[in-house]
Formats: C-alpha cells, sequence, structure tokens
C-alpha cells in the first residue's frame, strides 16, 4: 500500500478542517461554517484551521496536513482530469495530483480504462467510473460557481469570444488599450510565476500567456470556426499553436512544427525542448535523483496528467517529431496543451547542437546532492529566480512587486507578429498589468470607472447579487466555471479513511441551500464534477437506489435526489432548507461505526 492509514487524533470525534479565510474565500469560509454547526450538533469536537491561500495549497497539497479541508479544485474540458485527481500513482505526490492521498484499487481500473476506451465506449466507463467515486466518496463536491468576470467596454466583445482562461482573451484588437490592465484576487502569481510552483498556482492563464504549447483549447474559445483547426485526424477541437500539423498514426502522433520560432532570450525552439519538456514532466530530477543506485522520480506538480500519457517522444529533426502514447487518442491529445519549457535554460545547455551556446541549464547548476533521494520539496519546484520566466509565448515577463502586481511586457518576436498566412490574432496591447486586490466590490468599481480593463478572477456571488439588483450587470461576462467548490478528505487519517463516514458527512450537508443562501444563487449543485456525462435518470435511479437499499437509508417516494443521490441530505423538514435532521444524521454516523447515547452524545467503542 502506498498509504497506510494511520490516527493522528488522540480522539476519533475530534476533526480539523482546513481552509482560507473569509478575505480569501467567502464562499469557502461560510460553507466551512455550516459543516462545523453541524458537525457540532452531532457531537464532534471540530476545529478550524484557517490559513491563507498560499499557505492553505502549502498545507494541503504539499504537507498534506490534514483531516478535511473545503476548497476548489480545478478541473477542464476533458474528465480525465480525474485521473490525476483520484490514480493512486499520485497518492505521495505533491500538488494537485490526488491531494487526499487516495489508494482506492476500484477506482484505478476505472480511471485507467476511460483512458483506454475507443470513443463509443468511453462515455460508458466514465459513468461507470462517477459511480464508484460517488460510491467511494473521496471527496464531496458542492456546486460549480458561476464563471462571471467584469469586463470593460473596450474588452466586452472579445471576452464574449474567449474565455478568460483561453491565451487568445489578452490579445486585444483594434480598439484595445496600449496598456491593458486587469485585476487578479490573489497576491500568490506577484510572488512566484514559475510554472511547477504548487503553493502558488491555480489555473495557468497566466503560464499560457509566458509559454507556448503545441495546440490550444479550443472549447475556450467561441469563434463560429473562423480560426484555423488543427486537423481532421484529432478527436479533440484544437486550434494550432506551435504544431502547423498533427498526424495520428497507430499510438503515436507526428508533430510538424513551425519554424523559426524564439524564445525571449533569443534562442531558438526546437523539437529537441519539447522532447526536453515531456520528460522533464515526467522526472523532473532527469534521472539525477537516486537512493542505493535506484532511480527516484521527482514528479513535476502541474501538467503530470498530460505527461503521463506519452510514452516517448523522438525527434525525427528540428521541426518534426513523434509523439507515442498510452492512451487512447482523445486523452493523448491533451498532451498538446502542455507549455514547452526551453531546455537551456530548464535542462542542460546547448553546446553540443548549438556551436557558441554554453548557458548551462538549471540542472547543471545542481549537485546531485541537491536533489533529495525522496518525493518531498525541490528547489527548483519552487524557486522565485526571474531568470526561470523564460517561454516562447506572445508575452514576456517584465517586473513585479510582491504582493501587489505583476507587468508583462509584448515579445514583439512572438509569430503571431507577423500574421503572414498565419490564422491567428495579433498582439494588440503592448503591456499587460495584473494588479492585485482582493476585493470583488472594488474590483468591479475599477472596472466600471474605467481605472481597469477586466476582472482575471471570478467576481464574487455577493456582488453579481447586488449588479444585478441595480440592473448593472451588463459589466458581467458569463463563463463556464472549470472548478467546483469540495469538501476534501485525508486517506491516510482515521475517521476520514472510512468512505462510510465520508458519506455520512456529505449527508450533512444541503447542496442546494448552500447555492441559494451562500452563493446567491450563482453557482450549480453537483454530485459529480463531470457534469457533461450524466446517467440517465433512469441509471441514476438504478444504482443509487440499489446502491442505498443495501445500506438502508430510506428513500421518500420519488425516489433518489438528483442533487444528491448517493448521499441524500438528513433534511428536518422541507420547508426549512438547510436544517439537519440529527436523528437521522445520527443513525448515518452510527452505521460508520460512531455510537451515540441517549442523549446524543458520542461514545467511545
Amino acid at each position: 500500500m502506498v498509504n497506510s492509514t494511520t490516527n493522528t487524533n488522540e480522539d476519533d470525534s475530534s476533526l480539523r478542517i482546513t481552509t482560507v479565510p473569509s478575505d480569501n474565500d467567502r464562499q469557502a469560509i461560510q460553507i466551512v461554517r455550516k459543516l462545523e454547526a453541524n458537525l457540532e450538533a452531532l457531537d464532534f469536537d471540530v476545529s478550524l484551521d484557517m490559513r491563507s491561500t498560499t499557505e492553505f495549497q502549502q498545507t494541503v497539497l504539499v504537507e498534506q496536513d490534514f483531516d478535511m479541508y473545503v476548497g476548489t479544485y480545478p478541473t477542464g474540458p476533458d474528465p480525465d482530469f480525474l485521473y490525476e485527481m483520484l490514480h493512486s500513482s499520485f497518492a505521495t505526490e505533491e500538488g494537485w495530483q490526488n491531494p487526499f492521498g487516495l489508494t482506492d484499487f476500484d477506482i484505478d481500473p476505472l480511471l485507467v480504462s476511460q483512458r483506454q476506451a475507443t470513443p463509443s465506449e468511453r462515455d460508458e466507463e466514465v459513468k461507470k467510473l462517477l459511480v464508484e467515486i460517488a460510491k467511494k466518496m473521496p471527496f464531496v463536491p458542492i456546486c460549480a460557481p458561476n464563471g462571471s468576470r467584469a469586463v470593460g467596454e473596450e474588452m466586452r466583445d472579445l471576452w464574449s469570444r474567449y474565455h478568460p482562461h483561453s491565451r487568445l482573451a489578452y490579445f486585444g484588437d483594434e480598439e484595445t488599450p496600449e496598456t491593458l490592465t486587469s485585476i487578479i484576487m490573489s497576491s500568490q502569481p506577484t510572488r512566484n510565476l514559475n510554472p511547477f510552483s504548487t503553493e502558488h498556482r491555480n489555473h495557468g492563464t497566466y503560464i499560457d500567456l509566458l509559454y507556448d504549447s503545441l495546440a490550444t483549447d479550443a472549447a475556450l474559445v467561441d469563434d463560429d470556426g473562423d480560426l484555423e483547426r488543427l486537423g481532421n485526424d484529432l478527436e479533440n477541437d484544437l486550434i494550432p499553436w506551435l504544431a502547423t500539423s498533427v498526424d495520428v498514426g497507430e499510438n503515436e502522433m507526428t508533430v510538424t512544427l513551425r519554424e523559426d520560432v524564439q524564445f525571449h532570450d533569443g534562442v531558438e525552439l526546437t523539437a529537441d525542448d519539447v522532447q526536453f519538456t515531456y520528460e522533464f514532466i515526467a522526472d523532473t530530477s532527469m534521472g539525477m535523483a537516486g537512493s542505493g543506485g535506484e532511480d527516484v522520480t521527482l514528479p513535476a506538480t502541474n501538467y503530470r496528467r498530460h505527461a503521463s500519457t506519452v510514452e516517448s517522444v523522438t525527434v525525427i529533426d528540428d521541426y518534426e517529431l513523434t509523439i507515442a502514447f498510452e492512451t487512447n487518442q482523445a486523452v493523448a491529445e491533451q498532451a498538446l496543451l502542455v507549455p514547452i519549457l526551453p531546455r537551456h535554460v530548464w535542462g542542460r545547455g546547448r553546446e553540443n547542437r548549438d556551436e557558441g551556446t554554453n548557458q548551462q541549464g538549471a540542472l547543471e547548476e545542481l549537485d546531485e546532492s541537491d536533489i533529495p533521494s525522496q518525493q518531498g520539496r525541490w528547489s527548483l519546484l519552487g524557486a522565485d529566480d526571474e531568470d526561470l520566466i523564460v517561454g516562447s509565448g506572445p508575452y514576456e515577463y517584465a517586473s513585479s512587486i510582491e504582493r501587489d502586481s505583476f507587468t508583462f511586457e509584448r515579445f514583439d518576436d512572438h509569430f503571431t507578429a507577423d500574421n503572414g498566412d498565419i490564422d491567428l490574432p495579433e498582439v494588440a496591447p503592448e503591456t499587460l498589468e495584473f494588479l492585485n486586490d482582493t476585493s470583488s466590490a472594488s474590483a468591479v468599481q475599477q472596472v466600471e470607472g474605467g481605472v481597469v480593463d477586466m476582472t482575471t478572477s471570478r467576481i464574487e456571488p455577493h456582488v453579481i447579487e447586488e449588479l444585478t439588483a441595480d440592473d448593472s450587470d451588463d459589466i458581467l461576462s458569463d463563463h463556464q466555471s472549470w472548478s467546483f467548490y469540495h469538501i476534501g478528505f485525508n486517506d491516510g487519517v482515521y475517521p476520514c479513511s472510512e468512505p462510510a463516514f465520508r458519506h455520512a458527512v456529505a449527508r450533512v450537508i444541503d447542496r442546494e441551500w448552500i447555492v441559494d443562501t451562500i452563493f446567491s444563487g450563482h453557482a450549480d449543485p453537483i454530485w459529480t464534477p463531470v457534469t457533461d456525462h450524466p446517467l440517465s435518470d433512469e441509471e441514476l435511479e438504478r444504482e443509487a437506489s440499489e446502491w442505498m437499499s443495501q445500506r438502508g437509508i430510506e428513500l421518500d417516494g420519488n425516489g433518489p435526489d438528483e442533487i444528491q443521490p448517493f448521499a441524500p441530505f438528513c433534511q428536518l423538514d422541507p420547508t426549512q432548507p438547510g436544517r439537519v435532521d440529527l436523528d437521522e444524521a445520527r443513525r448515518a454516523f452510527e452505521s460508520a461505526g460512531f455510537q451515540y447515547d441517549e442523549d446524543g452524545n458520542l461514545v467511545e467503542y
């Protein structure tokens, strides 16, 4: 077993819930407060562990030092994000991959099978996976928030076509000012823009502006097909970026690169950099870490899922390479979205290939003793060294003021600068400024007043509600949110390691009440984070009814709750949403091994 279950609590009824304070995420702390009240009413000893966003990610994603946590998880258009989120092979890794430390050998084969299934079979495999996850409940999905941002007049049309997670949303047009300003509601990127830094990285929009990928995701683009697509052989809708073509064979893709693409330091980008990128993400020590003669991999904390689809990369020449993959084609194509790193900066220099180039890479400057012999934090993966921020993207790093702002400058040698026969928009703004402001209300006021052009971060629900009430919501751009709120459990700590306990916790949370009250209706309650692959009503009712019948959970005459089908809320009274029926909830926890006396107090067993 990768993770053995250990009880770090002297008292099984003692629970520590980690989250961020109200200034960082008003909704998360309100969910925690409701969960805390309901659990304390059931005689659990609950303590809150509130940390800043950076400290929260350090505690949960790196140290895994928590019992339960409440927060958001970044997803993507393809359900394969669940592989990174839950597979046992990632149980001891740092980062967004398997933050629960889950080792479940019923879920693992389903995660793999949806990667291997043919297109006609994959939907069915995904459905089986979603049901198994709902039964094991490693986390409790709560809701998908509204993805609205505030956007000024000059950028409104552009942001109606491009999702804020797309680099194209920042390209502008002839109406765009020379300096484009945006508000971010986090200080993290002002302190670190290393693409692999777990504590400072959530969504990758900034990274996609600094680094190019082989393709860009058309799921984030609503252009009515005006932009060229990468090829008819692909199963995903992708727009060519560094790649001019991708030819798909049996278990491999042959990629042709644009020529004369430069990194920000003037070195040419070639197939050698692409090969290095995938190898580096798969093992960031590049074979240098070892103990007792055995290599120990130090996986990167981001893009790990994408690299795991790649079996090998073979360089044919400077502008052509083949990518062999181990999954089905649809999943393998996600690897085309990985940011390409300069080998001469991150790896080993190019003196053997480029005469006159003798710059050392980051790996060459390290002594093997600097690399730990087991998984752990490694300076290269969290370094804030500005010399590492070298990409080939449409913008290059200019400056930053810690906790206040950071600035990018247009990279005038980018391949979009001379459109020619390239069917891509040209970068209009000369400068991008990202300003930190943790208040949604303040951010909206600045956009309304023309002080800034838009907000990169989501607007909080209570501010959306105020704008709607004042008929001022025309400033909002409506986008799908690629994240969801959830309760996460540490699978290495009892009782959080027990599915029955996790189900009992899920049953004292009323998702609909949370959406209506905490999110003012600006979210969708969910029982699974993959909403594009729902089970039919008949499938859901059959699976949920059988599951709950085996566990003695009584259903009303209407069958399973479609919002909480596998863990129905212990509702006291339909006319009083959010209120828990404590007697029913105690029975749920008793089925998880806890005991209550006649006065409703937890007793030792």
